[in-house]
């Protein structure tokens, strides 16, 4: 039965900061950085994510969906790993490296499934696709995907939403990104460009994708292995 989870640092009636070492109450909010926090009202646990103004209340509620008695995977730990950026050097994931497969829909409804890089910044994940290439024909369709990982900890499968970025300054936030990542990307109008990119990317320049999560399933790889879906309801 799904329930409020409660993440490691909340308190019923108060407002912690485990990573920044604010409070609400404070109003020391950094600004134009993105923060977060979790809080309770009621027994009902939420996560707080705000960058530069724009505060998303968040409300999780998690099911836990082994059949073997292992315990529920811990938000925070699920979270820990989406927070880092994966990178795709050889021995940095499991099994080796980290590859990420995203799915799109068909015309037909039919999935199709192609590897691409993926970046995180300011709690988002971010990808490119060339204009040409099915994925991006099939998002510009239908927003509708799913984007899968395998990590050390446990198996990720992320369903969602695509949401092309043509803002100037998140565009130029991401090429950023990318070139702290190794690759020499650079804004070109409402796109990305470089010398070069997977070569199932398409040719230059490549649109840009915000990946909008609504259920996060977490698969154990390890001890205590465990199953679990997070169901992510946000507000805005």
């Amino acid at each position: 039965m799904p329930t409020a989870t409660r993440v490691d640092g909340a308190r019923d009636g108060g407002l912690t900061w485990p990573d920044f070492g604010h409070t609400l109450a404070s109003n020391r909010v950094r600004w134009g950085k993105p923060q977060s926090g979790v809080f309770a009202v009621h027994g009902v646990f939420h996560v707080l994510t705000w960058t530069c103004g724009n505060i998303t209340d968040m409300t999780i509620t998690q099911c836990n969906l082994d059949g073997y008695g292992a315990p529920t995977i811990e938000w925070a730990r699920v979270k820990a790993v989406l927070d880092s950026q994966l990178t795709q050097a050889p021995g940095t994931g499991g099994p080796q490296r980290h590859t990420t497969w995203l799915t799109t829909i068909n015309p037909d409804g039919s999935p199709h499934v192609m590897p691409l890089g993926v970046v995180r910044r300011s709690g988002s994940w971010y990808f490119t696709s060339g204009p040409a290439t099915r994925k991006s024909r099939n998002l510009a369709r239908d927003p509708r995907c799913v984007v899968s990982v395998a990590t050390d900890p446990f198996d990720l499968v992320i369903e969602g939403a695509a949401d092309r970025v043509t803002d100037a300054d998140e565009l130029a936030c991401v090429a950023e990104t990318f070139v702290r990542s190794g690759w020499p990307a650079e804004v070109a109008g409402d796109a990305l460009t470089a010398e070069y990119s997977a070569p199932s990317a398409g040719p230059a320049p490549w649109y840009v994708y915000r990946v909008k999560p609504s259920t996060v399933f977490a698969l154990g790889t390890s001890e205590p292995f465990g199953a679990t879906k997070f169901q992510l309801d946000s507000s805005y």
